[in-house]
């Protein structure tokens, strides 16, 4: 399971798109506008347009792709939006979980742990690698890696609108849009330190960090196999604090691979510039 140890493709990126709840962003270019108009009169959905919105979205804005997609099988998009869908048979999400509970030590809450969400992953038919499995943890606001309490996977279930197994499948390809949209993706990477370290840790296990950061940094952060190399055989191996780990992101999206305009008198963790004197020297960078 994503940071299960003992979550990346890039989908695309629109500014504007339905963000963790179903809340619509107002950030649309005018193309996309023009799009998401196009696609509710050619769907008929005029009154939906969050529904639009995440079809478009998780086929990258092309519109005849969204279309022909939305009329082969509209669930998943449905699912993503927060109005235009069914409302959730609790008592059904209530038996899907049991289906996967697992007992727990005296005391414990009731809860999906690492086998029930290996049988879990074994019926989506997904790897549990897949970082659909992280996007998912944050729908349901999960507190740890590899656990569902009944209450977060009911309130996951209910935000995506599936009541069966097959529905949620049929929802994984609007989990993985999430990480196209920047916002999301920023919430949900950013949401990932506290889901994955240990409980009572402040930090985040080196280990662990560098797999999520594989999962969700690849394809978006350039000097990502650099920082890697560095911060597992150059740096005593620490564990990595919350401001390195939040401040890498804004790092990998704002520094140029040239590192031609990194600040050294800027706000960065101490862990960053030491990164930034170490490939400077290794790549003879003045």
């Amino acid at each position: 399971i994503a940071g299960c140890r003992s979550r990346s493709p890039d989908v695309g990126g629109s500014k504007a798109v339905v963000d963790s709840r179903g809340a619509m962003s107002s950030k649309l270019d005018k193309k996309q506008r023009d799009k998401l108009k196009q696609f509710q009169e050619t769907t008929g959905t005029g009154g939906d347009q969050q529904m639009a919105i995440a079809c478009l979205k998780a086929h990258k804005w092309s519109l005849e792709t969204a279309v022909d997609a939305f009329f082969n099988d509209s669930t998943p998009y449905y699912a993503a939006g927060s109005r235009g869908k069914k409302k959730t048979n609790v008592k059904k999400v209530q038996a899907l979980f049991k289906k996967y509970e697992e007992k727990g030590e005296a005391g414990d809450s009731r809860a999906i742990r690492i086998d029930g969400m290996v049988q879990l992953c074994s019926d989506l038919g997904v790897d549990p690698s897949d970082p659909a499995l992280l996007v998912l943890s944050w729908k349901c606001e999960a507190e740890k890696t590899c656990r569902f309490t009944e209450p977060e996977f009911t309130r996951g279930l209910e935000a995506l609108g599936c009541e069966t197994t097959e529905a949620l499948k049929k929802a994984l390809p609007a989990l993985r849009a999430e990480l196209g949209d920047p916002d999301s993706f920023a919430e949900i990477y950013r949401y990932t330190f506290d889901w994955a370290k240990e409980d009572g840790q402040k930090s985040l296990a080196l280990e662990m960090a560098v797999g999520l950061w594989e999962l969700l940094l690849t394809g978006r952060f350039e000097l990502l196999k650099d920082w890697s190399t560095y911060i597992t055989e150059h740096s005593e191996k620490r564990p990595v604090p919350k401001d390195v780990w939040n401040m890498l992101l804004d790092f990998s999206s704002e520094v140029k691979a040239d590192l031609s305009n990194y600040d050294p008198y800027g706000s960065w963790p101490t862990m960053i510039d030491e990164f930034v004197d170490w490939y400077k020297e290794l790549k003879g960078i003045e």
